[in-house]
């Protein structure tokens, strides 16, 4: 769950004229007011933010002592509200007059305190997990959030991706089961050619694998072309020379 600052405002800017792109703006305009709720974690961070315009915003802005006076400003007009995004669309979202403009200031997660090694880490994260893949959350959102509105083109937000970081164990255990594979089957071609050697060893180890190689080519070829140029001349003659057999030569199929 985020926090994020965001901005309401009665009319749409370009109705009334005023360009406003982000919450500095309303500095440089005189025609409409604005104001966050004191005391709460909005105005905090806010006042504490490493950018001293911010601070400036809420010590020129309007006192507004409850979220009532906050709602009740908004709608008569020429007023910009300015609090979280869930208090925000909570709040107005059956209010199709009013446009909410999302204006990121600061973000911070929500989270759960667990102890070091704690058995329930790995089980709460399989149920979150389990819960966004099925989309839980999001339905919940739309019905607390947005509910019956039929306001077209003014809700706030949207729904967040999966982050590459998110799925990194995902990637990782991806990575380390191909790697297996190929070590796996690097092995099983290295012990099929052996075996051919001790059963011809008129020939080096380096051509039982270079034929070895040229077999699974072939067979890679005819399964996904259908055919292998030269394939069945060269398996008969390899097969004649060597004297081995057929489930011997394409035990790596």
């Amino acid at each position: 769950s985020l926090y994020t600052a965001n901005l309401t405002a009665y009319l749409t800017f370009k109705r009334v004229g005023i360009p406003i792109d982000n919450i500095k703006d309303l500095l440089k305009q005189k025609d409409l007011k604005w104001g966050v709720i004191t005391d709460r974690i909005t105005e905090a961070r806010l006042l504490n933010h490493v950018d001293d315009t911010y601070a400036k915003i809420v010590m020129d802005g309007d006192t507004i002592s409850n979220l009532t006076e906050a709602i009740q400003r908004v709608k008569q007009g020429n007023f910009v509200f300015i609090d979280e995004r869930s208090v925000l669309d909570y709040n107005f979202r059956d209010d199709c007059d009013l446009v909410k403009f999302v204006n990121e200031i600061q973000s911070s997660e929500w989270a759960f305190g667990l102890h070091k090694y704690s058995p329930y880490i790995s089980v709460i994260n399989k149920v979150l997990l389990r819960l966004r893949e099925e989309e839980y959350f999001t339905r919940l959102k739309k019905t607390w959030y947005e509910g019956d509105s039929t306001c077209d083109g003014q809700s706030v937000g949207s729904d967040s991706p999966f982050e590459l970081a998110t799925l990194a164990g995902l990637f990782y255990t991806l990575a380390i089961a191909i790697l297996v594979c190929v070590i796996l089957l690097f092995c099983e071609y290295i012990y099929a050619a052996s075996r051919d050697f001790r059963k011809s060893p008129d020939k080096s180890l380096y051509q039982h694998l270079k034929t070895r190689l040229c077999y699974k080519v072939c067979d890679i070829c005819r399964e996904w072309m259908g055919r292998c140029k030269g394939g069945e001349q060269n398996l008969g003659a390899l097969t004649k020379v060597n004297n081995i057999n057929d489930n011997i030569l394409f035990d790596l199929s």
